[in-house]
Formats: structure tokens, sequence, C-alpha cells
């Protein structure tokens, strides 16, 4: 899977940006986003079992233009990147109902990442990771959730005025 170009604290799949997140989150954030830049020399690589992501680990180019390798998920198995989406994608659905589309955004002033499920205009977010660099991310907070957690919107509204 191919990781973005910009958000670069840590390599991730956020393959969407939604600016302004204080008024997007009142809206629908699905027609808010913008599509993020990827990286053409780095990708994240699922380990497979059983249909689903266990484990995964960084390819990237080299300055001699050979392909390295690097730690992903380590230890915690089942887990990393890819299995976050996965699961979080099956609890948009579960939420959302069949049919829901889900992007890993990135949310900006924050730098939190979610994946936003869309089902006919209804929307959920589960809480991804805090991406700490990249253009637009001023790492001032804006959230009271925790990796793993799923929100409504109207839970997303709530958990976004509490910290302000």
């Amino acid at each position: 899977m191919p990781v973005s170009q910009d958000y670069t604290g840590r390599p991730a799949l956020a393959r969407w940006v939604l600016p302004d997140e204080a008024n997007a989150i009142k809206g629908n954030m699905f027609d808010a986003m913008w599509p993020a830049a990827m990286a053409k020399d780095s990708f994240l690589v699922p380990m497979i079992k059983n249909g689903r992501a266990v484990a995964d680990f960084w390819v990237s180019l080299d300055g001699d233009g050979r392909w390295t390798s690097g730690l992903g998920s380590g230890s915690n198995l089942p887990g990393g990147d890819v299995y976050d989406l996965e699961r979080a994608t099956l609890m948009l659905e579960k939420e959302l109902g069949p049919g829901t589309r889900v992007r890993p955004v990135v949310f900006l002033p924050s730098g939190f990442a979610f994946a936003v499920g869309d089902n006919r205009g209804r929307e959920a977010a589960v809480f991804l990771y805090w991406e700490r660099v990249g253009p637009g991310v001023t790492n001032d907070g804006g959230w009271t959730a925790e990796p793993g957690d799923l929100l409504t919107q109207d839970q997303l509204l709530e958990s976004y005025s509490q910290t302000r």
C-alpha cells in the first residue's frame, strides 16, 4: 500500500486530508476532503493470514535505487497500520451499514488520523493515530479520542468541543 508523501512523522496510510476540521466535522466530511499526495518510492506491505492483515513492514528505495525494508508492526500481533485500518473499516460498516465507503484521513490542523466512513450521508470515524509532521499540522490537539475509538458525527463534535 502506498504511504503519504507529505505526512511523514510516521509512515501514514492516509490518502485524504480534511482541512479546517472544526468546521468540516459539522457538515459532510467526504465533500470537504482532498486527496493526499502519495509517495512513489515507499510502501507499507501487509502480511496476510487467512485473508486478513496480521502485520506489516515498510519497503522503500534508497539513494542507490535498491529496495530496503524496515520494521512495521513489530511484535504486537495481530497489529500494524493495515490491520488497524481493516478493523476500523469493519467497525464503520457495522455502525453505518452495508455499502459504507471508508477513507483514511489526516484531520487538520490537529494531525489526528481517522478512518472516516460514509453511507448515504451518514458519517462516523474511527481514530487511528496522531500524525505529528506534515503541511498544515500544528499539533494543537483538538481531540479526546483513543486509538480504535468509534465516534459518530455527534460524538466527533462533542469530542472536539471538549478540548476547546
